[in-house]
Formats: structure tokens, C-alpha cells, sequence
């Protein structure tokens, strides 16, 4: 099925054919764990990415798409998600207009980026309550990542 590699070592975004073995992703991302992260568009279009990406001992290079709020490290592969659950084919088509790439369908625009940017460390996040729209009042605490840019 059609996918999409996006490898900011070599700064490229490709076309890739995906199995539909999620064992595959390891080997596509260069990662012994994965995680998704959902682009936000209507089809569910989501990159897979190391889960530990941050936590090798020199993180990066990263890579950047414009409906996520952080860089990601590594390597990501971009499938789509069903009604189930289930990864499908990308919806996604490729284009380089200049320097970066854009992913789009009829439905969404997504820019990717290679920005250099070195990881510095995890910022806590304060314990504080929110006002959570399934489970009511909840306790949230945790860390956020934070970069700068390379000299």
C-alpha cells in the first residue's frame, strides 16, 4: 500500500510501497518502538515515529510537519487510518514547490521541514487540573520538549 517516508538525514520525502505488516514500520523508521502522530486532516493521515527518538544520546536530525506543534526525530512514515482503526494507503500526494515538500489531497495541506534544531531537555509541566470533555476534572503533569537552533 502506498505510503510516504519522510528522512530528514537525507532531507527527502518519498513514495514508498508498505507491506500493511506493522513490523514493517520498524524497519521503514529505523526504530525498535513507534508511535502515531495524527496530521489532523479528515482521512486520518498519521506518521509513525520513533517513541525513543528523543531519548538517544545525540537526538535527531528532526523533521517538522506544520499540523504538529514540535519537531520529530528520526525518520516518519505517513499511512492513513479507517474507521477501525486500521492503517490504510496514504491519501496524501507529494509536491516540492521549493525548498520544503507539501503534502495534500483535496482535503488538507500539510508542509513538511528539516529545521536545525538541537534538543535541549524535557521542561516540566506544572500538576494542574483541567476541565477534560470525557472524563470531567482530571489531574494532568508531565514534560514538554525543548529545542534550539543549531549554531
Amino acid at each position: 500500500m502506498r505510503a510516504i517516508l519522510i528522512d530528514p538525514t537525507t532531507k527527502t520525502v518519498t513514495e514508498v510501497d508498505y507491506d500493511g505488516n506493522y513490523e514493517s514500520i520498524y524497519k521503514w523508521i529505523d526504530a525498535q518502538t513507534f508511535e502515531c502522530v495524527d496530521l489532523g486532516d479528515p482521512d486520518h493521515n498519521t506518521v509513525y515515529v520513533d517513541e525513543e527518538g528523543l531519548l538517544a544520546d545525540e537526538p535527531g536530525p528532526f523533521f517538522t510537519v506544520s499540523t504538529y506543534a514540535q519537531p520529530l526525530a528520526g525518520k516518519g512514515l505517513i499511512l492513513a487510518t479507517d474507521d477501525e482503526g486500521e492503517s490504510v494507503a496514504t491519501t496524501l500526494n507529494i509536491f516540492k514547490p521549493g525548498d520544503n515538500y507539501v503534502l495534500s489531497n483535496d482535503k488538507a495541506t500539510i508542509t513538511v521541514q528539516f529545521p536545525e534544531v538541537k534538543f535541549k531537555g524535557f521542561k516540566e509541566i506544572p500538576p494542574h487540573k483541567i476541565d477534560h470533555p470525557v472524563w470531567g476534572e482530571s489531574f494532568v503533569m508531565g514534560q514538554t520538549p525543548q529545542f534550539e537552533r543549531k549554531k
